[in-house]
Protein backbone atom coordinates (compact mmCIF):
# COMPACT_ATOMS: atom_id res chain seq x y z
CA UNK A 1 0.00 0.00 0.00
CA UNK A 2 2.98 2.10 0.55
CA UNK A 3 3.65 3.39 -3.46
CA UNK A 4 -0.27 4.42 -3.41
CA UNK A 5 -0.15 6.83 -0.81
CA UNK A 6 1.38 9.57 -3.10
CA UNK A 7 -1.72 9.16 -4.90
CA UNK A 8 -3.97 9.08 -2.35
CA UNK A 9 -2.60 12.27 -0.74
CA UNK A 10 -2.89 14.37 -4.33
CA UNK A 11 -7.10 13.06 -4.45
CA UNK A 12 -7.38 14.21 -0.87
CA UNK A 13 -5.70 17.62 -2.02
CA UNK A 14 -7.46 18.03 -5.79
CA UNK A 15 -10.57 17.28 -3.81
CA UNK A 16 -10.11 19.67 -1.04
CA UNK A 17 -8.53 22.31 -3.67
CA UNK A 18 -5.23 22.96 -2.47
CA UNK A 19 -2.78 22.23 0.48
CA UNK A 20 -2.51 24.53 3.01
CA UNK A 21 0.78 26.96 3.11
CA UNK A 22 2.34 29.86 4.76
CA UNK A 23 4.61 32.30 3.96
CA UNK A 24 7.93 31.83 5.94
CA UNK A 25 10.93 33.83 6.67
CA UNK A 26 14.74 33.92 6.07
CA UNK A 27 15.39 33.08 9.97
CA UNK A 28 12.90 30.28 9.69
CA UNK A 29 14.54 28.60 6.72
CA UNK A 30 17.77 29.25 8.38
CA UNK A 31 16.66 27.44 11.77
CA UNK A 32 15.25 24.02 9.90
CA UNK A 33 17.57 24.01 6.95
CA UNK A 34 20.89 22.80 8.27
CA UNK A 35 23.43 20.60 7.37
CA UNK A 36 26.07 19.01 9.79
CA UNK A 37 29.50 18.71 9.00
CA UNK A 38 31.33 15.42 8.22
CA UNK A 39 33.14 13.74 10.14
CA UNK A 40 34.43 11.27 7.89
CA UNK A 41 37.64 13.12 7.30
CA UNK A 42 38.76 14.04 10.57
CA UNK A 43 37.93 10.82 11.70
CA UNK A 44 40.46 7.82 12.25
CA UNK A 45 39.66 3.58 11.38
CA UNK A 46 37.82 2.10 14.11
CA UNK A 47 38.54 -2.15 14.07
CA UNK A 48 36.18 -4.01 15.42
CA UNK A 49 36.45 -6.66 17.94
CA UNK A 50 34.89 -10.30 18.82
CA UNK A 51 36.58 -10.85 21.80
CA UNK A 52 40.67 -11.63 20.87
CA UNK A 53 39.65 -11.33 17.34
CA UNK A 54 40.47 -8.17 15.80
CA UNK A 55 37.74 -7.35 12.82
CA UNK A 56 38.86 -5.04 9.89
CA UNK A 57 37.35 -1.46 9.79
CA UNK A 58 36.63 -1.41 6.17
CA UNK A 59 34.58 -4.28 4.63
CA UNK A 60 34.34 -4.17 0.42
CA UNK A 61 32.28 -6.13 -1.88
CA UNK A 62 33.32 -5.93 -5.63
CA UNK A 63 31.02 -6.81 -8.64
CA UNK A 64 32.39 -9.72 -10.28
CA UNK A 65 31.10 -11.05 -13.75
CA UNK A 66 32.34 -14.41 -13.18
CA UNK A 67 30.66 -16.89 -10.92
CA UNK A 68 33.78 -19.02 -10.47
CA UNK A 69 36.24 -16.60 -9.52
CA UNK A 70 33.99 -14.51 -7.15
CA UNK A 71 33.83 -17.57 -5.37
CA UNK A 72 37.55 -17.92 -5.17
CA UNK A 73 37.68 -14.47 -3.90
CA UNK A 74 35.34 -14.55 -1.50
CA UNK A 75 36.65 -18.09 -0.22
CA UNK A 76 40.57 -16.69 -0.20
CA UNK A 77 39.18 -13.65 2.40
CA UNK A 78 37.16 -15.37 4.12
CA UNK A 79 40.18 -17.62 4.73
CA UNK A 80 42.05 -14.41 5.50
CA UNK A 81 39.62 -12.98 7.91
CA UNK A 82 39.14 -16.44 10.01
CA UNK A 83 43.38 -16.30 10.24
CA UNK A 84 43.12 -12.49 11.66
CA UNK A 85 45.57 -11.55 8.34
CA UNK A 86 43.80 -8.75 6.56
CA UNK A 87 44.95 -5.65 8.00
CA UNK A 88 42.40 -2.35 7.72
CA UNK A 89 40.62 -3.90 4.70
CA UNK A 90 38.97 -7.17 3.28
CA UNK A 91 37.49 -7.55 -0.11
CA UNK A 92 35.24 -9.84 -1.17
CA UNK A 93 33.20 -10.63 -4.37
CA UNK A 94 30.06 -11.10 -5.39
CA UNK A 95 28.81 -12.36 -8.38
CA UNK A 96 25.35 -11.31 -10.30
CA UNK A 97 23.96 -14.89 -9.26
CA UNK A 98 25.35 -14.25 -5.94
CA UNK A 99 23.50 -11.68 -5.05
CA UNK A 100 20.10 -12.44 -5.02
CA UNK A 101 20.43 -14.94 -2.64
CA UNK A 102 23.15 -12.57 -0.28
CA UNK A 103 19.53 -10.07 -0.50
CA UNK A 104 17.61 -13.10 1.09
CA UNK A 105 19.64 -13.64 3.61
CA UNK A 106 19.93 -9.88 4.76
CA UNK A 107 15.94 -10.02 4.80
CA UNK A 108 16.34 -12.77 7.68
CA UNK A 109 18.86 -11.21 9.28
CA UNK A 110 17.00 -8.03 9.57
CA UNK A 111 13.86 -9.90 10.51
CA UNK A 112 15.96 -11.12 13.35
CA UNK A 113 16.46 -8.00 14.82
CA UNK A 114 13.23 -6.67 13.92
CA UNK A 115 11.67 -9.45 15.85
CA UNK A 116 13.26 -7.37 19.24
CA UNK A 117 10.75 -4.91 18.72
CA UNK A 118 8.35 -7.24 19.21
CA UNK A 119 9.92 -9.20 21.97
CA UNK A 120 11.01 -5.30 23.57
CA UNK A 121 6.98 -4.73 23.82
CA UNK A 122 5.87 -8.02 25.00
CA UNK A 123 8.60 -7.92 28.03
CA UNK A 124 7.59 -4.36 28.40
CA UNK A 125 3.91 -5.72 29.15
CA UNK A 126 5.23 -8.25 30.81
CA UNK A 127 4.42 -11.22 29.00
CA UNK A 128 6.60 -14.13 29.23
CA UNK A 129 4.66 -16.53 26.55
CA UNK A 130 4.73 -13.44 24.22
CA UNK A 131 8.19 -12.64 24.83
CA UNK A 132 9.76 -16.22 24.19
CA UNK A 133 7.31 -16.18 21.07
CA UNK A 134 9.76 -13.36 19.10
CA UNK A 135 12.50 -14.30 21.05
CA UNK A 136 12.21 -18.31 19.04
CA UNK A 137 11.09 -16.44 15.63
CA UNK A 138 14.25 -14.46 15.71
CA UNK A 139 16.18 -17.91 16.77
CA UNK A 140 14.43 -19.31 13.83
CA UNK A 141 15.39 -16.83 11.67
CA UNK A 142 19.36 -17.08 12.72
CA UNK A 143 19.67 -20.88 12.28
CA UNK A 144 17.85 -20.48 9.04
CA UNK A 145 20.83 -18.01 8.15
CA UNK A 146 23.42 -20.33 9.58
CA UNK A 147 22.45 -23.44 7.20
CA UNK A 148 22.74 -21.62 4.21
CA UNK A 149 25.75 -19.60 4.28
CA UNK A 150 27.67 -21.57 6.71
CA UNK A 151 31.50 -21.93 6.36
CA UNK A 152 33.51 -23.57 9.02
CA UNK A 153 36.87 -22.46 7.94
CA UNK A 154 38.31 -25.59 6.34
CA UNK A 155 38.96 -26.56 3.20
CA UNK A 156 35.21 -28.44 3.42
CA UNK A 157 32.77 -25.98 3.69
CA UNK A 158 29.10 -26.54 4.38
CA UNK A 159 26.16 -24.17 3.28
CA UNK A 160 25.56 -22.75 0.14
CA UNK A 161 28.66 -21.21 -1.86
CA UNK A 162 26.29 -18.45 -2.97
CA UNK A 163 25.31 -17.07 0.38
CA UNK A 164 29.21 -17.45 1.95
CA UNK A 165 29.00 -13.25 1.93
CA UNK A 166 26.39 -13.52 4.27
CA UNK A 167 28.89 -14.95 6.88
CA UNK A 168 31.38 -12.17 6.73
CA UNK A 169 28.36 -9.76 7.01
CA UNK A 170 27.42 -11.08 10.12
CA UNK A 171 30.87 -10.89 11.90
CA UNK A 172 30.59 -7.50 10.99
CA UNK A 173 27.32 -6.54 12.14
CA UNK A 174 28.34 -8.82 15.50
CA UNK A 175 31.54 -7.01 15.61
CA UNK A 176 29.94 -3.46 15.43
CA UNK A 177 27.25 -4.07 18.34
CA UNK A 178 30.10 -5.74 20.43
CA UNK A 179 31.59 -2.34 20.37
CA UNK A 180 28.84 -0.89 20.93
CA UNK A 181 28.53 -2.58 24.37
CA UNK A 182 31.82 -2.04 25.14
CA UNK A 183 32.71 -5.54 24.19
CA UNK A 184 29.84 -7.13 26.93
CA UNK A 185 27.96 -8.73 23.97
CA UNK A 186 29.95 -11.21 23.17
CA UNK A 187 31.77 -11.39 26.13
CA UNK A 188 30.31 -14.90 27.84
CA UNK A 189 30.62 -16.39 24.35
CA UNK A 190 34.02 -18.23 25.45
CA UNK A 191 36.04 -17.48 22.50
CA UNK A 192 34.13 -15.76 19.51
CA UNK A 193 36.89 -15.77 17.55
CA UNK A 194 36.49 -19.26 17.09
CA UNK A 195 33.23 -19.52 17.27
CA UNK A 196 30.55 -20.60 14.26
CA UNK A 197 28.49 -18.56 12.53
CA UNK A 198 25.31 -19.85 14.07
CA UNK A 199 26.92 -19.31 17.95
CA UNK A 200 27.99 -15.68 17.25
CA UNK A 201 24.47 -14.84 15.33
CA UNK A 202 22.17 -16.85 18.43
CA UNK A 203 24.03 -15.08 21.06
CA UNK A 204 23.84 -12.01 19.46
CA UNK A 205 20.26 -12.31 19.48
CA UNK A 206 19.90 -13.78 22.60
CA UNK A 207 21.81 -11.65 24.88
CA UNK A 208 19.71 -8.45 23.47
CA UNK A 209 16.46 -10.47 24.13
CA UNK A 210 17.16 -11.05 27.44
CA UNK A 211 18.21 -7.53 28.39
CA UNK A 212 14.62 -6.64 26.74
CA UNK A 213 13.17 -7.94 29.89
CA UNK A 214 16.51 -6.36 31.91
CA UNK A 215 18.09 -9.84 32.43
CA UNK A 216 21.48 -11.46 31.41
CA UNK A 217 21.32 -15.06 29.83
CA UNK A 218 23.02 -17.53 31.71
CA UNK A 219 25.60 -19.35 29.35
CA UNK A 220 24.64 -22.63 30.12
CA UNK A 221 20.98 -21.50 28.99
CA UNK A 222 22.55 -20.07 25.74
CA UNK A 223 24.51 -23.59 25.05
CA UNK A 224 21.29 -25.51 25.54
CA UNK A 225 19.73 -23.27 22.88
CA UNK A 226 22.26 -22.90 20.29
CA UNK A 227 22.42 -27.06 20.62
CA UNK A 228 18.88 -27.09 19.85
CA UNK A 229 19.49 -25.37 16.94
CA UNK A 230 21.94 -27.12 15.38
CA UNK A 231 20.47 -30.70 16.09
CA UNK A 232 16.98 -29.89 14.38
CA UNK A 233 16.18 -31.35 11.41
CA UNK A 234 14.22 -28.89 10.35
CA UNK A 235 14.73 -25.28 11.27
CA UNK A 236 10.91 -24.28 10.63
CA UNK A 237 10.17 -27.13 13.40
CA UNK A 238 12.03 -25.13 16.57
CA UNK A 239 9.72 -22.81 17.25
CA UNK A 240 7.57 -24.81 19.97
CA UNK A 241 10.93 -26.53 21.40
CA UNK A 242 12.54 -23.08 21.68
CA UNK A 243 9.80 -21.40 23.30
CA UNK A 244 9.55 -23.67 25.80
CA UNK A 245 13.06 -23.66 26.67
CA UNK A 246 12.88 -19.78 27.01
CA UNK A 247 9.70 -19.55 28.76
CA UNK A 248 11.62 -22.47 31.63
CA UNK A 249 15.15 -19.86 31.52
CA UNK A 250 13.55 -16.23 31.85
CA UNK A 251 12.39 -16.81 35.51
CA UNK A 252 15.43 -18.35 36.75
CA UNK A 253 17.89 -15.70 34.53
CA UNK A 254 19.60 -13.21 36.39
CA UNK A 255 18.71 -9.46 36.42
CA UNK A 256 20.81 -7.44 34.23
CA UNK A 257 23.17 -4.55 36.49
CA UNK A 258 21.42 -1.26 36.59
CA UNK A 259 24.34 -0.27 34.34
CA UNK A 260 24.19 -2.87 31.47
CA UNK A 261 25.47 -1.56 28.63
CA UNK A 262 23.75 -3.97 26.14
CA UNK A 263 20.10 -2.78 27.67
CA UNK A 264 21.09 0.55 27.48
CA UNK A 265 21.98 -0.17 23.52
CA UNK A 266 18.77 -1.61 22.57
CA UNK A 267 16.81 1.43 21.44
CA UNK A 268 19.87 2.02 19.13
CA UNK A 269 19.90 -1.34 17.48
CA UNK A 270 15.96 -1.35 16.69
CA UNK A 271 16.64 2.20 15.05
CA UNK A 272 19.49 1.89 13.22
CA UNK A 273 20.52 -1.99 12.34
CA UNK A 274 16.97 -2.43 10.31
CA UNK A 275 17.18 0.85 7.92
CA UNK A 276 20.81 0.25 7.25
CA UNK A 277 19.82 -3.55 6.62
CA UNK A 278 16.95 -2.32 4.27
CA UNK A 279 19.69 0.27 2.49
CA UNK A 280 22.48 -2.94 2.20
CA UNK A 281 19.93 -5.44 0.43
CA UNK A 282 18.49 -2.81 -1.70
CA UNK A 283 21.96 -2.07 -3.39
CA UNK A 284 22.61 -6.01 -3.36
CA UNK A 285 19.64 -6.21 -5.20
CA UNK A 286 20.67 -3.75 -7.81
CA UNK A 287 24.08 -5.22 -8.16
CA UNK A 288 24.43 -6.01 -12.12
CA UNK A 289 24.58 -2.07 -11.98
CA UNK A 290 26.84 -2.04 -9.28
CA UNK A 291 30.75 -1.68 -9.33
CA UNK A 292 31.70 -1.69 -5.75
CA UNK A 293 30.65 -1.18 -2.19
CA UNK A 294 32.59 -0.49 0.58
CA UNK A 295 31.34 -0.12 4.15
CA UNK A 296 33.96 1.37 6.78
CA UNK A 297 34.17 2.04 10.50
CA UNK A 298 35.44 5.05 11.57
CA UNK A 299 35.51 7.23 15.19
CA UNK A 300 36.00 10.96 15.89
CA UNK A 301 36.06 11.27 19.75
CA UNK A 302 33.65 9.39 21.28
CA UNK A 303 31.00 9.56 18.09
CA UNK A 304 31.16 6.71 15.82
CA UNK A 305 31.05 6.97 12.21
CA UNK A 306 29.68 4.02 9.80
CA UNK A 307 29.74 5.33 5.78
CA UNK A 308 29.23 3.65 2.50
CA UNK A 309 31.04 4.41 -0.27
CA UNK A 310 29.25 2.79 -3.84
CA UNK A 311 30.33 3.44 -7.88
CA UNK A 312 27.44 2.87 -9.63
CA UNK A 313 28.43 1.35 -13.29
CA UNK A 314 29.06 4.55 -15.85
CA UNK A 315 25.63 5.64 -17.10
CA UNK A 316 23.45 3.85 -14.95
CA UNK A 317 22.19 4.79 -11.45
CA UNK A 318 21.04 2.56 -8.21
CA UNK A 319 17.61 3.68 -6.58
CA UNK A 320 16.31 2.99 -3.28
CA UNK A 321 12.26 3.53 -2.59
CA UNK A 322 9.92 2.22 -0.04
CA UNK A 323 12.31 2.74 3.26
CA UNK A 324 9.24 4.83 4.68
CA UNK A 325 5.77 5.96 3.62
CA UNK A 326 5.59 8.70 1.32
CA UNK A 327 9.90 8.62 0.10
CA UNK A 328 10.60 9.69 -2.96
CA UNK A 329 12.91 8.09 -5.16
CA UNK A 330 16.60 7.86 -4.12
CA UNK A 331 18.92 7.99 -7.13
CA UNK A 332 22.39 7.60 -7.31
CA UNK A 333 25.07 8.10 -10.09
CA UNK A 334 28.52 7.17 -10.23
CA UNK A 335 30.20 7.39 -6.68
CA UNK A 336 28.91 9.07 -4.10
CA UNK A 337 29.94 8.35 0.22
CA UNK A 338 27.14 8.23 2.54
CA UNK A 339 28.13 8.84 6.03
CA UNK A 340 26.13 7.27 8.84
CA UNK A 341 25.85 9.17 12.77
CA UNK A 342 24.36 6.27 14.29
CA UNK A 343 23.37 8.30 17.38
CA UNK A 344 23.84 12.32 17.81
CA UNK A 345 24.07 13.31 21.42
CA UNK A 346 21.97 16.72 21.18
CA UNK A 347 19.41 15.18 19.26
CA UNK A 348 19.41 11.34 19.54
CA UNK A 349 18.74 11.55 15.86
CA UNK A 350 20.19 9.35 13.00
CA UNK A 351 22.29 11.10 10.50
CA UNK A 352 22.77 10.91 7.16
CA UNK A 353 25.15 12.61 5.07
CA UNK A 354 25.48 12.15 0.99
CA UNK A 355 29.20 13.70 -0.45
CA UNK A 356 29.31 12.90 -4.75
CA UNK A 357 32.52 12.03 -5.57
CA UNK A 358 34.53 11.57 -8.65
CA UNK A 359 31.33 14.04 -10.53
CA UNK A 360 28.76 11.53 -9.10
CA UNK A 361 25.47 12.26 -8.10
CA UNK A 362 22.52 11.87 -4.96
CA UNK A 363 18.90 12.81 -6.00
CA UNK A 364 15.59 13.21 -5.12
CA UNK A 365 13.10 12.08 -7.96
CA UNK A 366 9.41 12.58 -7.61
CA UNK A 367 8.36 10.34 -10.06
CA UNK A 368 5.23 8.33 -10.93
CA UNK A 369 1.43 9.60 -11.39
CA UNK A 370 0.96 10.47 -7.50
CA UNK A 371 3.75 12.68 -7.12
CA UNK A 372 2.89 14.03 -10.62
CA UNK A 373 -0.46 14.99 -9.18
CA UNK A 374 0.57 16.65 -6.00
CA UNK A 375 2.96 18.73 -8.61
CA UNK A 376 0.17 19.48 -10.63
CA UNK A 377 -2.42 20.10 -7.97
CA UNK A 378 -0.92 21.01 -4.96
CA UNK A 379 2.48 21.76 -4.43
CA UNK A 380 5.35 22.93 -6.75
CA UNK A 381 7.51 20.37 -5.48
CA UNK A 382 11.18 20.30 -7.23
CA UNK A 383 13.56 17.29 -8.53
CA UNK A 384 16.81 18.17 -6.19
CA UNK A 385 20.18 16.67 -4.92
CA UNK A 386 19.88 15.25 -1.56
CA UNK A 387 22.65 16.55 1.22
CA UNK A 388 21.32 15.04 4.17
CA UNK A 389 18.46 12.61 5.96
CA UNK A 390 17.86 13.07 9.91
CA UNK A 391 15.85 10.36 11.30
CA UNK A 392 14.16 10.17 14.64
CA UNK A 393 11.96 7.76 16.14
CA UNK A 394 10.82 6.35 19.44
CA UNK A 395 7.61 6.43 21.68
CA UNK A 396 6.48 9.86 22.36
CA UNK A 397 3.58 8.03 24.94
CA UNK A 398 3.04 4.82 25.92
CA UNK A 399 1.17 3.34 23.33
CA UNK A 400 2.54 5.86 20.13
CA UNK A 401 5.23 5.27 18.52
CA UNK A 402 6.91 8.26 16.33
CA UNK A 403 9.32 8.60 13.20
CA UNK A 404 9.90 12.03 11.51
CA UNK A 405 12.56 11.79 8.49
CA UNK A 406 13.63 15.12 7.31
CA UNK A 407 15.11 15.46 3.81
CA UNK A 408 17.70 18.15 3.23
CA UNK A 409 17.94 19.31 -0.51
CA UNK A 410 19.09 21.74 -3.01
CA UNK A 411 16.73 22.31 -5.83
CA UNK A 412 18.11 21.46 -9.27
CA UNK A 413 18.59 24.38 -11.99
CA UNK A 414 16.89 26.80 -9.36
CA UNK A 415 17.60 30.65 -9.82
CA UNK A 416 18.60 31.87 -6.62
CA UNK A 417 18.02 30.43 -2.68
CA UNK A 418 18.10 26.51 -3.29
CA UNK A 419 17.64 25.22 -0.32
CA UNK A 420 14.74 22.95 -0.19
CA UNK A 421 13.16 20.44 2.98
CA UNK A 422 10.85 17.51 3.05
CA UNK A 423 9.61 16.52 6.83
CA UNK A 424 7.61 13.58 7.17
CA UNK A 425 6.10 12.59 10.44
CA UNK A 426 4.48 9.48 11.12
CA UNK A 427 2.57 8.63 14.44
CA UNK A 428 1.08 5.67 15.03
CA UNK A 429 -1.30 4.45 18.72
CA UNK A 430 -0.45 0.72 18.90
CA UNK A 431 -2.23 -2.50 20.45
CA UNK A 432 -1.33 -5.54 21.00
CA UNK A 433 -2.44 -8.38 18.66
CA UNK A 434 -1.29 -12.22 19.33
CA UNK A 435 -1.31 -14.26 16.74
CA UNK A 436 0.48 -17.70 16.16
CA UNK A 437 3.55 -17.68 16.20
CA UNK A 438 4.63 -14.88 17.75
CA UNK A 439 3.17 -11.61 19.20
CA UNK A 440 2.33 -8.42 16.36
CA UNK A 441 1.81 -5.27 17.28
CA UNK A 442 -1.15 -3.54 14.94
CA UNK A 443 -1.42 0.44 14.19
CA UNK A 444 -5.16 1.18 15.12
CA UNK A 445 -4.70 5.02 14.57
CA UNK A 446 -2.14 6.74 12.59
CA UNK A 447 -1.47 10.05 12.11
CA UNK A 448 1.13 11.02 8.97
CA UNK A 449 1.77 14.48 8.29
CA UNK A 450 3.91 16.08 5.30
CA UNK A 451 5.98 19.17 5.20
CA UNK A 452 7.70 21.02 2.09
CA UNK A 453 9.69 23.35 2.90
CA UNK A 454 10.83 26.53 0.31
CA UNK A 455 12.78 29.58 0.79
CA UNK A 456 9.31 31.64 1.17
CA UNK A 457 6.83 29.19 1.60
CA UNK A 458 5.67 26.09 3.80
CA UNK A 459 3.31 23.55 2.76
CA UNK A 460 1.64 21.69 5.49
CA UNK A 461 -0.56 18.35 4.82
CA UNK A 462 -1.63 15.85 7.90
CA UNK A 463 -3.83 12.63 7.45
CA UNK A 464 -4.98 10.62 10.01
CA UNK A 465 -6.53 7.05 9.75
CA UNK A 466 -8.74 5.01 11.82
CA UNK A 467 -10.11 1.47 11.13
CA UNK A 468 -8.97 2.44 7.19
CA UNK A 469 -11.01 5.64 7.32
CA UNK A 470 -8.81 8.75 5.88
CA UNK A 471 -9.41 12.22 7.54
CA UNK A 472 -7.51 15.15 5.49
CA UNK A 473 -6.69 17.86 7.64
Amino acid sequence: MKQFVPLILALALAAGGCIPSREVTSEEVRRAWYLESDPWPQAAPMPLHMGEKRLPSRWVFQYDKSLIWATVKTVRAIDALEAGDVGDEVVFAIAPEHAELVADELVKLRHSVESLREIAEAAGKNDPGAWADGLADALVEVEKISRVAAADGSSSRSGNPAAWTTGPIVQMLAGFLNDESNGRLLAELGHPEKAALREVLAHVVLRLGFATANKNVAPSVAEGIIEAMGSAEEPARLHGTLKAMLVEALPAAAPAPADDEITRMISRVLKFTPPALRVLEAFVRQWDKMESLAIEFRRLGEEKVVAITFRVQPGRFASIAGLYPMQPELRFHHSCRVTVLPKRPSTNETVVLLEPLDGGAAEVRFNGLGWGLVRLLAIPIDNAAVRGVRVWSGQTNPGYEATTVTLLMEATGSAGDSRRMIVFHDVKELQAARQSPGLARQAVRKRLSFNYLTPHRIYEYQRDSTDGSERPK
